[in-house]
């Protein structure tokens, strides 16, 4: 198994499911069921890193064969910690399969590894069968059970280099803990846990979320001095003749007023579709994709003579607006997201409209 690793919770890899709004025709639990160790821990993490993170005010992922018996391990405020054994079985878990971890529980604790957890957590992908779950619900039936298995389940088995013998003050801990930490959480309730991530669609399929209308406000001052909205104002004042530097100002000339309102329809749409992928298709990649597709097909005619600025800006904007946009990663793709597009490349200065 290797040696221990501990590492800070990462945000996991979109899983390769490509078809969102399909998947694969098998239930969440059903397919739980059918996993390898690995994609259960892949599950794990994102269940963890999804529905866990904002919960406590750390979360840690432990694995190979010195974790202790800690897989994930949540951080409160108040510096306790709540454990998550989480573990892929072929079949429902039994006592007899669970002994040595509860000993691990015991003997770490008591060796102050780390404290005594506030809750301590089973997740199985089978779940837990019923003489294992009588006696969770029974905590000191589980204590005599545990000390009356310890010599054949934990004594030599909790490490490779170490006997621990109960007795003494071990043996005290043992019959001083309180062992109604331990509980089970169901599976199902994990894939509930899990489908309020974004995690979920990917791992199970179901379509993501409609994009909501985009409601606009009224251009305001402050957007003055976005990027963008200052080499527009640059654009207009070229081909007026006239420096303009204010939307009031602009106002007055009604052709580029109404142009800069639809360009600031245009960015506040491609805004609103970067936001949404975040959210939804788990960072920023998808939209860098997108953005990057424009890109190549406005740079060659950007990058052409043009009569004048303006000019170019309404002759590149054009051509973003007839880009064929590989849209199965993707929402519905908006023509102005694609106008959009070429804005939030100005605003981020990777082109610009200006000689």
């Amino acid at each position: 198994m290797g040696n221990i690793k501990k590492v800070d919770i990462e945000e996991p890899e979109i899983p390769l499911i490509y078809d969102l709004n399909m998947g694969i025709p098998v239930t969440p639990i059903d397919r739980i069921s059918l996993m390898s160790p690995d994609d259960f821990e892949k599950f794990v993490s994102e269940w963890a890193y999804g529905y866990l993170k904002p919960i406590y005010s750390m979360v840690k992922l432990y694995g190979g064969a010195g974790d202790k018996g800690r897989d994930v391990v949540g951080y409160l405020k108040n510096g306790k910690i709540d454990i998550y054994q989480c573990k892929h079985y072929d079949n429902k878990l039994t006592p007899t399969q669970y002994w040595t971890e509860l000993g691990k529980l015991c003997v770490y604790t008591y060796e102050k590894h780390y404290g005594v957890p506030e809750n301590y957590y089973i997740v199985t992908s089978k779940g837990i069968g019923t003489k294992l779950s009588d006696l969770i619900n029974d905590p000191k039936g589980l204590k005599r059970q545990l000390i009356s298995n310890w010599k054949k389940h934990c004594e030599t088995k909790i490490n490779s280099d170490k006997v621990h013998i109960l007795e003494g003050e071990l043996l005290k801990h043992v019959e001083k803990f309180d062992f109604s930490i331990i509980k089970e959480v169901s599976i199902n309730t994990i894939i509930d846990q899990h489908s309020q991530t974004i995690y979920f669609k990917f791992r199970f399929g179901g379509g993501i979320k409609k994009r909501p209308r985009l409601i606009m406000e009224d251009p305001h001052v402050d957007e003055e001095n976005n990027n963008y909205v200052v080499e527009l104002f640059e654009v207009y004042s070229q081909d007026l003749s006239k420096k303009i530097e204010t939307i009031s100002e602009l106002k007055k000339h009604k052709k580029y007023y109404n142009h800069f309102v639809r360009q600031r329809e245009a960015f506040f749409s491609v805004t609103a579709l970067k936001r949404f992928i975040r959210d939804e298709y788990i960072g920023d990649n998808v939209f860098m994709d997108f953005r990057t597709s424009i890109y190549k097909g406005i740079i060659d005619v950007l990058e052409t003579d043009h009569i004048s600025n303006y000019a170019k800006v309404n002759q590149v904007l054009q051509i973003a607006r007839s880009i064929q946009i590989d849209s199965r990663n993707l929402p519905d793709i908006f023509v102005d997201d694609r106008s959009g597009a070429c804005h939030d490349l100005v605003n981020d200065e990777k082109v610009s409209w200006l000689d």
